[in-house]
């Protein structure tokens, strides 16, 4: 049996031709961790339910949310960064992703989320957003600017559970740093002004 036909039958994907072995393990790990879930007892999610949780986890930017995060993400979550706002590649929890969310809100007012384009498959949602914000407080050690700023970025998160465990972050923070000014003369950015 071709692993074409084994995939089909295990309901990943119908005539899929497998040309990389990675793609290939990544498909069937993705239905043993659905087939586990159900084992559990775990009702699977949909792919628009997926799709909808990582929308409403992004929303949680917007100055006007409350939702309660624990309610979307599990209570192992891993958030990787590709950079964060100091440059850095980083991988933080859920208490530092919730700290990182309460300091964009205390830096910047009118905070808006738009969803550009979602795409799913198995475990996870791919979403490519938009943030619009005023920087109306301290940011990463920059006085408040009043300069409304517009940048992009694309996150993957991965659920588990009927919950997003991971999530990879890529964003334009240069667009952003540019807007507001933060460039030194070297055409570098910096942390705090001088």
């Amino acid at each position: 049996m071709t692993m074409t036909r084994l995939v089909s039958m295990l309901g990943i994907a119908a005539m899929i031709s497998f040309d990389c072995p990675a793609i290939e393990e990544a498909a069937v790990q993705a239905h043993q961790r659905e087939l586990r879930n159900v084992d559990a007892g775990v009702k699977p999610m949909s792919l628009d339910q997926k799709k909808s949780l990582s929308r409403r986890s992004l929303q949680m930017w917007a100055s006007d949310n409350s939702d309660n995060p624990d309610e979307a993400f599990s209570e192992g979550y891993v958030n990787h960064q590709e950079s964060d706002a100091e440059g850095q590649v980083t991988s933080i929890d859920l208490d530092g992703w919730k700290e990182v969310v309460r300091d964009n809100h205390r830096a910047f007012s009118d905070f808006k989320v738009e969803i550009l384009m979602q795409i799913a498959e198995g475990d996870l949602v791919a979403t490519r957003w938009q943030f619009t914000a005023t920087q109306t407080g301290v940011y990463l050690g920059h006085t408040p600017t009043d300069k409304r700023a517009t940048w992009t970025g694309v996150q993957i998160d991965r659920f588990e559970n009927g919950k997003i465990v991971e999530s990879w972050v890529d964003w334009d923070k240069y667009r952003l740093f540019e807007t507001l000014g933060f460039w030194t003369s070297e055409n570098s950015c910096s942390t705090s002004q001088p």
